[in-house]
């Protein structure tokens, strides 16, 4: 039987295979100042910054074999010369124009009711595509009115307002990245000459130097975790097309949230066992009315469950409840709660199974294609796993996407 820390060393390498590469992270951030240039330089006056995976450092490398695998990079293009009082059409017309007007992103634009999306050919066969979110500084009004219902009232002055055909949507990215950022540090501080040091080795033919590697490149445990998740999310529901998907947003906010109380000591797989044990606590909530579960779990509020629904609220803006799906498809949360069985058992208790049955669960965990180009087959065992979860289609853009 292969030892435990070969097993656990086995999960991370797989892990570290699910980011992105510093090659592929150099050619986003090329294409994104790029663009970003170009709408400044074509009159756009905006203040334009990454948000989700990126701007959080948690994003997953896209299945390989699925036609549709693309990074995706979110965007915001936040007006400063205009408000929500020029309207939503002004608003969103004055990015499309000046990107529709370009011999070089004009042909391969399109639209949907909050972005533009650019496509880029194919690098080393996964594709790169590029969400530009148009959008205006909230109203003082609104975001008072936030302060008095937020939980971290200090986050809410960033917030924007992004045009959706005749509405506006509140969004808060830069105050989600500073509150996930915050939770972040003790975890990316730990250990970080020896990150840091490991991820240059990785990656000398592309940096010269240890302080030439870009902090966004770095991933503490607490990053790794909302990786995995997101990851093993995507092959768990690729077959169960029937079925509510969590949303990013989700899973990055619970693992934070739950990680504020961990040990910044903790290792991926040791934070992982952490937040997934206690995410199944919060599984009782299904059958416990609010009033019981609190009584019975005094500490535990990041899910809520009372008569008017399931909650989680999103850090930087109350309006925005992330739970809304489970609200309106009522096997939402129970899907969600059996799939965190689904992690507790590929890479928790897996780890105290034979090596057959150890890697099949990896397979189920991480895709059978992918474990398969990472690990030799002799390795644990010959035989085909016993259940194949096929890749994941991928996702639309949701807002906000973390």
């Amino acid at each position: 039987m292969v030892s435990l820390e070969e097993r656990r060393k086995d999960i991370i390498d797989l892990v570290y295979k699910l980011d992105i590469s510093p090659t592929m992270y150099k050619n986003a951030v090329e294409k994104y100042q790029s663009v970003a240039t170009y709408l400044e330089e074509n009159g756009a006056n905006a203040d334009i910054y990454p948000q989700g995976s990126f701007a959080l450092g948690t994003v997953v490398r896209p299945y390989s074999k699925d036609k549709d695998c693309a990074y995706d990079l979110d965007f915001i293009c936040q007006l400063r010369a205009k408000s929500k009082a020029d309207g939503t059409k002004a608003v969103k017309d004055k990015v499309g124009e000046i990107l529709e007007s370009s011999g070089l992103y004009g042909g391969k634009l399109s639209s949907c009711d909050e972005c533009f999306t650019i496509e880029y050919a194919d690098t080393n066969d996964i594709g790169f595509t590029m969400d530009i979110i148009p959008a205006v500084d909230e109203d003082a009004q609104v975001k008072n009115a936030l302060k008095e219902k937020c939980t971290y009232p200090d986050l809410v002055e960033t917030s924007i307002a992004i045009p959706k055909n005749d509405e506006w949507l509140t969004n808060n990215p830069k105050g989600y990245k500073v509150w996930f950022d915050s939770i972040n540090e003790p975890f990316k501080t730990y250990n970080r000459d020896i990150r840091r040091r490991a991820l240059f080795e990785s990656a000398r033919n592309i940096y010269a130097s240890i302080e030439a590697v870009p902090d966004e490149l770095e991933r503490s445990s607490l990053q790794r975790v909302v990786q995995i998740l997101k990851h093993h999310r995507n092959v768990y529901f690729s077959n169960r097309t029937s079925a509510t998907k969590p949303i990013s947003a989700i899973i990055t906010t619970l693992a934070a949230q739950i990680a504020k109380s961990a040990p910044n000591h903790y290792d991926v797989l040791e934070l992982l066992d952490f937040v997934v044990k206690e995410l199944t606590l919060y599984s009782e909530h299904q059958s416990l009315n609010e009033a019981v579960f609190k009584s019975k779990y005094p500490s535990k509020s990041i899910i809520i469950r009372n008569t008017e629904g399931w909650k989680i609220e999103n850090p930087a803006n109350p309006n925005d409840n992330l739970a809304d799906a489970w609200n309106q498809d009522i096997n939402a949360a129970k899907e969600f709660f059996v799939w965190i069985s689904a992690v507790t058992t590929d890479l928790v208790s897996s780890l105290q199974e034979n090596d057959a049955k150890f890697r099949t669960l990896l397979e189920s965990a991480f895709g059978y294609a992918f474990v398969s180009k990472s690990l030799p087959v002799s390795k644990y065992s010959q035989s085909m796993p016993t259940h194949f979860i096929p890749e994941a289609k991928k996702s639309p853009w949701r807002n906000p996407s973390l």
